[in-house]
């Protein structure tokens, strides 16, 4: 039903019925009250001549005031139907006559009309007309028009049918047309009839349903076309992303990527000659990775001169000969000339605007290469080939990065360990009583050479002395260098221990001849321990430290000899040895770190500065305190470049610092001894703050009592630091016998009081005189006090309440890296707020 509504026919139908019907009732409308006005109009218009009739007879008797011949005129109009009463009244309003009834109940109309005789006013005759016989006509008026609008209606309803009918036919037709070709059917066709619009409009739509169906028969073929073009894209896709795939494997060699890509390649394009030229960073040879007809893989070596190969590394762009017995013929063309190939084309494999090889095709045919998309599609294959040639080569040169040592090329620790662990694996895993060897050379004096004659010279000195080694040895051995002059062998199958021995020998024998580098003879030894599997240990670190152990050993008794690892040989001696060798490998490992703790002025509750303090955090062993490592380094002297680098690293930090936006701060750092009688110190000092850019006044050094030994030197080191505008601080005051004349002579601007002092002030009442007695002596020094190893809020009060200027311990915070505090910088600040001291 709603769709009837919704059709075209209804709705011409529907507006022409409700248009007529409109029209109809306007018209009958209009008519019912222009016939209605005119039936009263005619009935007051017979009141009116009825009026004039008996006016004209009376007026003159209405002059004479003669009333009785007026009675039975008026008496006469009553005999017309429609008058009800007629009254006739004088000038004054007075009823001179009357007839007919004037009490009804009857509709009336009421015409007056005026009595007048040659212009002079006698009075008035009013005039009841009744309304029966018009309210009669009217209801019969009403009747027959409307009878007539409904005939005219129905009429015109049955019309509007055939109409609308006639009028929407073409365009169902139309409605069909379409649907059928919505529902895919086509060579339709419809009747080019009905009006002028509906004539266009099916002229129109054959000629879309023409244009349709071409359209279709055209896109089909482009879609079969484009079906054929995109199924060999994606086999196209599939090739470059096998490819691709290819050089994500693992440990794959250019070998195994070259031969994956020219198969990939072959069943791909099927050519009828396919190979791939790669070349020598100095071009002076290139190898072509041939591919035959069974798929297997041949690889053959040219001279880079006069070749296709030579031509597109010149170009940057493909080489094409599309007819090679009408070119000239180069000399490596002659074998697929012979072969019967007609056409080649060599394409550049480019990364980095920089030719690395070219792809070759071959075809038995001329002019295989002029058809368009030819060049376009291989162009693509050679880019895809250049980047994974590239990133093969890049993988290769990172696993050479990452396994081998940069200066010597030998296998770096990491990769010996590896190769270690796997042939203990092996051995393990065989039932035999072969053994295993590691090796562990160290040259003797290097650092001297190194020192004297320059690092350069000492990269060459070792690049020299590991081709010794590397000759010395079998090729199932692996040398490595883990470092500085260090160097480590594995021997992965031998009987027994004389086969290293041998080989320890032969080792020291060919080091031990002069060498002669850069115009320099030099003579240098080595000292080599060695530990055999499964004896010495059974496993990679076990037997490493062994061997390690076994040098230090050949180290003690004079060097220039091997060793076989000795169970006896693990005392404390030997620990000791081997944690200064530790020692010394933290140095040039970068191990070292620096920690800062704050400084608090207790009297005005602000940060005051900051200490820095050394850590070494062993990549095995983990943080190892500075108490177990300090003391060897003043033995060894690795101190002075210790602490060089803790005083580099601190003002460098707090510059860091101030360019970020922090208040500036003092940095305190601790003087060793060795460091402190060293002639150029201060001049060290001076180049680190310059090239730091660290304001002097914002570093602080700290010496112990113990330096002042030599009290003149001193002093005179001292003048020269403060000369610089660095503040001086004499650390652990308390626990040395310094003379107070002495101390009072000293350019120093600040005592701390050693912690040994603070732990129990508040409990040992010596200790508390004692600080107190050096507070009131460094005050009338005019100098400031700190105290360290403040743990406790009551030393913390104590201290403040006895006036002691600054403190440092865990109470205010623990020695942090520099990140770490900077995030701690706020929680300090605000706690020491709290110890603002409140004047009364």
């Amino acid at each position: 039903m709603l769709a009837k509504r919704n059709s075209i026919t209804f709705r011409i139908w529907l507006t022409m019925n409700a248009l007529l019907l409109i029209c109809i009732v306007s018209l009958g409308s209009m008519y019912l009250y222009h016939e209605a006005d005119n039936l009263e109009d005619g009935l007051r218009s017979e009141g009116r001549t009825a009026a004039t009739t008996l006016r004209s007879a009376i007026s003159l008797s209405m002059l004479n005031e003669d009333y009785s011949s007026i009675s039975p005129l008026a008496y006469s109009l009553l005999d017309q139907p429609n008058i009800q009463y007629v009254i006739v009244r004088d000038q004054a309003g007075t009823v001179v006559n009357q007839k007919g009834e004037t009490f009804t109940n009857k509709e009336l109309f009421i015409e007056t009309v005026p009595l007048v005789y040659f212009n002079s006013d006698l009075g008035e005759i009013e005039i009841a007309l009744k309304k029966d016989n018009l309210l009669s006509k009217q209801r019969d008026l009403y009747t027959y028009t409307i009878l007539i609008m409904l005939i005219v209606s129905a009429c015109s309803m049955f019309i509007s049918i055939i109409l609308s009918r006639k009028l929407t036919l073409p365009l169902k037709e139309l409605m069909a047309a379409t649907k059928a070709m919505s529902e895919g059917k086509r060579h339709i066709q419809v009747k080019e009839v009905g009006t002028n619009e509906v004539h266009s409009l099916s002229v129109v739509f054959n000629q879309m349903a023409t244009t349709i169906e071409q359209n279709e028969d055209n896109l089909k073929k482009e879609v079969l076309r484009a079906t054929t073009r995109l199924s060999e894209k994606v086999k196209q896709l599939k090739t470059l992303g096998n490819i691709s795939q290819a050089v994500l494997k693992q440990n794959l060699s250019h070998y195994d990527v070259v031969s994956i890509i020219l198969k990939e390649i072959k069943a791909f394009i099927n050519p009828d000659r396919l190979s791939i030229s790669l070349f020598e960073d100095n071009k002076d040879i290139v190898y072509i990775y041939y591919i035959t007809h069974n798929n297997s893989i041949t690889i053959g070596e040219i001279p880079y001169t006069d070749t296709p190969f030579e031509i597109v590394a010149k170009t940057h762009k493909p080489f094409v000969r599309n007819d090679l017995s009408m070119n000239k013929i180069l000399p490596c063309e002659q074998v697929p000339l012979r072969q019967g190939i007609k056409s080649t084309i060599s394409l550049p494999l480019i990364i980095n605007e920089r030719v690395i090889g070219t792809l070759n095709i071959g075809s038995l045919q001329k002019n295989f290469f002029n058809e368009n998309g030819k060049e376009d599609t291989l162009t693509v294959f050679a880019n895809q080939i250049a980047i994974a040639i590239d990133r093969v080569s890049a993988y290769e040169s990172l696993k050479i990065s990452a396994y081998h040592d940069y200066l010597t090329d030998l296998p770096n620790y990491r990769y010996f360990k590896a190769s270690l662990n796997r042939a203990l694996t092996s051995i393990k895993n065989q039932s035999n009583s072969y053994m295993l060897g590691v090796m562990f050379l160290d040259l003797d004096r290097f650092k001297i050479i190194n020192d004297s004659l320059g690092h350069e010279f000492g990269d060459l000195l070792l690049k020299h002395v590991a081709h010794l080694i590397d000759s010395c040895v079998e090729p199932d051995h692996t040398v490595g260098r883990i470092g500085g002059d260090e160097f480590i062998i594995l021997l992965p199958k031998i009987k027994d221990g004389n086969e290293a021995i041998q080989l320890a020998e032969t080792i020291t024998n060919v080091i031990n001849h002069p060498i002669t580098i850069s115009g320099y003879e030099v003579h240098i030894t080595c000292s080599i321990g060695i530990a055999i599997y499964p004896t010495d240990g059974e496993d990679a670190d076990t037997l490493i430290k062994h061997a390690d152990i076994a040098m230090y050993r050949v180290k003690e008794l004079g060097r220039n000899n091997y060793s076989i690892y000795s169970p006896l040989e693990k005392d404390s001696t030997y620990e000791q040895l081997i944690f200064e060798n530790d020692l010394r490998k933290a140095l040039e490992r970068n191990e070292f770190t620096v920690y800062y703790q704050p400084k608090v002025n207790i009297q005005t509750g602000k940060i005051s500065g900051i200490e820095a303090l050394v850590r070494w955090i062993h990549p095995e062993k983990g943080i190892i305190p500075p108490g177990k490592f300090i003391s060897i380094a003043e033995e060894t002297g690795l101190i002075i470049q210790i602490g060089e680098f803790v005083l580099r690293t601190a003002c460098r930090q707090v510059v860091e610092w101030q360019k970020n936006g922090m208040h500036p701060i003092v940095v305190s750092v601790n003087l060793s001894t060795k460091q402190f009688l060293q002639t150029n110190l201060v001049k060290m000092v001076e180049e680190i703050l310059y090239e730091t850019g660290l304001a002097p006044s914002q570093l602080e050094l700290e010496i112990t009592e113990s330096m002042t030994v030599d009290f003149n030197q001193a002093i005179t080191t001292l003048n020269h630091l403060k000369q610089l505008g660095i503040q001086i601080s004499v650390d652990d005051f308390g626990t040395g016998y310094s003379s107070l004349n002495y101390l009072r002579m000293l350019p120093i601007d600040r005592l701390k009081i050693d912690r040994s002092f603070i732990s129990d002030i508040t409990t040992n009442a010596e200790n508390a005189a004692i600080v107190s007695t050096i507070l009131t002596m460094a005050y009338n020094l005019k100098l400031d006090v700190i105290a360290e190893g403040v743990e406790e809020e009551n030393q913390v009060d104590f201290l403040q309440k006895i006036n002691c200027d600054e403190v440092q311990g865990y109470y205010f915070g623990h020695p942090l890296p520099a990140d770490e505090l900077e995030q701690k910088f706020p929680e300090i600040y605000d706690k020491a707020k709290l110890w603002t001291k409140v004047i009364d």
